[in-house]
């Protein structure tokens, strides 16, 4: 098993007291992979479900609440989703609800590890709500619709979801679990973030609001915890903690970890930063030294990596404000420059990654999260050398500076670094049961959609709140993404272009709305969360999701090597960054926990046993 640093343990807990749970979202991801092939929804017949969907909306500071019957439906396909807004009511419904419909297929085909190629999802709505709060109700839905599972009568749910599967907060829960009780519900499923929600008229809890209602309020964290609420369990426990990784993957770990930490030592002593940027890189250091000295080389390299990548993006950042405060145009060129620089060298590098020539299955499909170093960087270089020439002041000039020397390090070091550990993965012991270059076909279409649903949302409802110069970039990548990946070439380029381009549009969905940052992902310095323990516990989901599925696949014969250490060393960065103000690093986390995870999903699909 691989040496963690217990996530979270300077809050509240010491670190031998500290221990990681098999959460149920663990537990859904081996009960699914583990169900019999039969028990899905890939046979003739069309498979659907009503969602009792809660809903909340507000206006003159009138608030009211209710149950929307959406339908779920899942048939036999070539893969995709579908929102029926035909009837006149309908219509109403908005770019969010269609966001919350496309996480929502994204998510459940994700997690069920059924080949997206075979389904088809339709969604229905009869009303005109809109709003994110659905998705964690949707994604239930579709993964009982896949998996023929039935759902409990007299439950119903709010929160929004992640692409790790987490529960995100919402807003006007009290008023919802009204709605839920006046309309004979029993249940109500709320975000844990709501759990301390309080009702205004009565100054009661969300929890205890509905025991006066004479309803059971539960809160719940993640995805597995809904759906064992809705289907009533039993939920079987897969493999404890993750499996070791392989001797040569350990091997290539070691010797990366080695280097990023000499790598950070170096340049500490020869970059000019800021006092406040150097100390909480000095920090790093020394965690990072530590590790590596105990033979832990997840912490090492996670640590590092996060101290590294700051001190990049500070000095790129500095550097261009002293340089545009006194040249803002010779600023502005050398920035075009910059970025088309680093264009062309990811472009290049993309070129020769996608060479598969040679590789076992396992290293096909582990491929498109390695190369997501390039496609996002290309992607983000592009949109970034785009907006240089209409950057307004030091500032804004300093973050582009900041995201382009961030993305020169994914090139020249994070790309490496990947790589290596894919020409590491041993021969599969177990041949896969299903064609890679055809599997991920599939997923290019199921992540392309989800992808241009939560674009739509973005570029309808949040560019109206955060109209900053990195937004504008993520915005455009987003969109560059979606046209490579529809693009010829390679299929693992595509796969990736795809996965990127998702995860690009879900940081800024799930960034505003389950963690309050608007500075998510993209950008030389990243927000302060509204809501810590929300981010917390999707590290920490997402991480125990990537160690069930690994062990799994080891169990098949599958290396799952690659997702494996870089969701640990993503952890591990977060783990580093605990009590700090700013969330560089679960940001960092999430990024490497997403890839890992949709890189395990797709390594179970392929690997999942015959009829």
């Amino acid at each position: 098993m691989i040496a963690r640093l217990p996530y979270g343990a300077t809050r509240g807990e010491t670190p031998a007291s500290s221990h990681r749970r098999l959460s149920p979202l663990v537990a859904l991801t081996v009960l699914l992979a583990a169900l019999a092939p039969g028990v899905t929804a890939c046979s003739t017949d069309a498979v659907g479900l009503i969602a009792p969907v809660l809903w909340g909306s507000e206006s003159d500071g009138t608030s009211k609440g209710g149950v929307e019957p959406a339908v779920v439906v899942v048939t036999p396909g070539t893969g995709g989703f579908e929102v029926d807004l035909a009837t006149e009511q309908a219509q109403g419904a908005g770019p969010q609800w269609v966001a919350a419909s496309g996480s929502a297929a994204a998510v459940a085909t994700l997690l069920s590890s059924v080949d997206p190629r075979t389904i088809d999802i339709r969604f229905e709505v009869s009303g005109p709500i809109d709003g994110p709060s659905g998705g964690a109700m949707l994604t239930v839905a579709v993964l009982a619709a896949i998996r023929g599972l039935e759902l409990r009568e007299g439950v119903t749910m709010t929160g929004t979801i992640g692409p790790d599967g987490s529960v995100g907060r919402v807003g006007l829960v009290p008023t919802k679990v009204r709605a839920a009780a006046d309309a004979g519900y029993t249940l109500v499923l709320v975000p844990a973030a709501n759990a301390t929600d309080v009702d205004s008229s009565t100054g009661l809890d969300v929890v205890a609001l509905g025991d006066s209602l004479g309803i059971e309020v539960q809160p719940v964290a993640n995805l597995g915890e809904a759906v064992a609420a809705f289907t009533g369990g039993p939920i079987t426990l897969g493999p404890p903690g993750s499996p070791p990784l392989r001797a040569p993957v350990a091997t290539v770990a070691t010797s990366t970890a080695a280097a990023m930490v000499n790598r950070l030592e170096s340049a500490l002593g020869t970059t000019a930063v800021s006092e406040g940027v150097r100390d909480a890189t000095a920090e790093r250091l020394a965690v990072s030294m530590a590790a590596l000295a105990q033979g832990d080389a997840a912490s090492a390299y996670g640590a590092a990596t996060e101290g590294w990548l700051r001190l990049v993006r500070a000095e790129a950042r500095e550097a261009a404000v002293a340089a545009a405060t006194v040249d803002p145009l010779g600023t502005r060129a050398r920035l075009v420059s910059d970025a088309s620089a680093i264009a062309t060298e990811a472009d290049a590098a993309l070129i020769r990654g996608s060479d598969t020539a040679g590789m076992s299955d396992t290293q096909v499909l582990s491929l498109p999260a390695a190369l997501g170093w390039l496609t996002y960087a290309l992607a983000v270089a592009e949109a970034a050398g785009e907006a240089a020439p209409g950057a307004t002041g030091p500032a804004e000039l300093g973050a582009l500076a900041g995201t382009l020397a961030e993305q020169r390090a994914a090139v020249t070091v994070m790309w490496p670094d990947a790589f290596a550990v894919i020409g590491s993965l041993q021969s599969d012991a177990a041949t896969t049961t299903t064609s890679p270059d055809g599997l991920l076909e599939g997923y290019v279409t199921l992540l392309v959609n989800a992808g241009e649903a939560n674009q739509r949302y973005v570029e309808s409802v949040l560019s109206t709140r955060n109209s900053s110069a990195t937004s504008q970039v993520a915005s455009s990548a987003a969109n560059r993404l979606g046209a490579r990946a529809n693009s010829a070439g390679p299929v693992v380029a595509r796969a990736s272009a795809a996965m990127s381009m998702w995860f690009i549009t879900s940081q800024q969905v799930a960034g505003a709305q389950a963690f309050g940052l608007y500075q998510f992902g993209i950008g030389d310095t990243v927000g302060t969360p509204r809501d810590q323990t929300t981010l917390d516990a999707a590290v920490r989901d997402a991480a125990e999701t990537v160690d069930a599925a690994s062990g799994t696949l080891a169990e098949r014969g599958i290396d799952p090597g690659s997702p494996l250490w870089s969701a640990s060393w993503g952890e591990a960065a977060a783990v580093a960054d605990v009590g700090g103000a700013a969330a560089e690093g679960e940001v960092i986390a999430l990024g490497e926990l997403w890839y890992s995870a949709v890189t395990t999903f797709m390594l179970l699909a392929a690997s999942a046993p015959g009829p």
